[in-house]
């Protein structure tokens, strides 16, 4: 799309660990430009934020006036460019008063960055899933129930008059990397490969058994001992037992209606815990995590654009 510098009114952001991803948007929240890169936090040096921003975005930027660019995800970590403060839940849609502006050297940006959200009781936290969550919200502001952002850190988020209510982290996607690799199950599991078959009958183990996860996972070694289970099998099987288990749990703690759940993910991951769900009975829809992270910019936009 070809485009004139006078058409970019803002800039939106999303930071992460790993990813770094700017959306030039015009007054109508339409994306002009996109660009994406391996940036992220983990990779930028305590100094650099600002630099590494401007250099990915400079095609955009003006020199006449400053745009403002809206930021969301782990660079408002205490480990990020500037640590911005949680707002706690119940908490709805941010307004201006809770966007952390940052100062910098550039005369061409006027950044802010979101907050993240943190619960009390049980202590949890969370950087960037509350974007993608209220972005959602955006285009189904009657929803009321729990959504499933899986990944390295699951959340579990229940909704309640379009304001997050509480939620939950499952660090199942760690804990199926740290038990995979550093484990004794390293001799058993797989880099490459899955079987979906495989995966789901874990899973619907893990569904149907009261007993803790802790009690199942050594299988996965055991049958490789006894009944020689390739690395692929055994993959796939740790990661249904995992999956299985947190579906289990967040489906008691949280799921009381029949709306369907929306999974807010990117990659086969939102497959497989769709899958698990029908397993337990529960409907779904499968919601793509890029669009609506910008949707969760554009609804904070509002407030840097007036």
């Amino acid at each position: 799309m070809s485009f004139d510098l006078s058409d970019v009114a803002w800039i939106g952001v999303d930071w992460g660990t790993t990813n770094f991803r700017a959306y030039a948007q015009n007054l109508q929240h339409e994306t002009l430009a996109n660009v994406e890169s391996n940036s992220g936090m983990s990779s930028v040096a305590a100094g650099d934020y600002e630099s590494v921003l401007t250099q990915k975005i400079q095609p955009w930027l003006r020199t006449d006036e400053a745009l403002p660019v809206l930021m969301s995800g782990m660079v408002g970590a205490r480990q990020g460019w500037v640590e911005a403060p949680y707002r706690a839940v119940p908490c709805g849609a941010m307004t201006f008063s809770e966007l952390l502006p940052v100062t910098t050297i550039s005369q061409q940006v006027n950044v802010f960055i979101v907050p993240g959200v943190c619960q009390s009781e049980p202590a949890d936290v969370m950087r960037g899933e509350e974007t993608q969550v209220f972005g959602w919200l955006a285009d189904n502001p009657d929803y009321e129930g729990v959504i499933c952002l899986p990944g390295t850190h699951s959340k579990w988020v229940l909704v309640v008059n379009k304001r997050i209510q509480a939620f939950k982290t499952w660090m199942t996607g760690e804990l199926f990397d740290l038990l995979g690799t550093h484990s004794v199950l390293q001799h058993s599991v797989g880099c490459e490969g899955f079987d979906d078959s495989v995966f789901l009958a874990a899973a619907k183990h893990s569904l149907n058994t009261d007993n803790s996860i802790l009690g199942s996972v050594f299988s996965v070694r055991a049958k490789h001992l006894l009944s020689g289970v390739g690395p692929m099998e055994s993959r796939s099987t740790l990661s249904g037992l995992l999956i299985g288990a947190e579906c289990a749990a967040a489906l008691k703690e949280f799921h009381t209606n029949d709306v369907p759940v929306p999974i807010i993910g990117s990659g086969p991951i939102v497959k497989l815990y769709s899958s698990v769900l029908a397993e337990a009975g529960v409907t779904s829809e499968q919601v793509a995590a890029a669009p609506s992270t910008l949707a969760g910019l554009q609804s904070a936009a509002v407030h840097v654009m007036k």
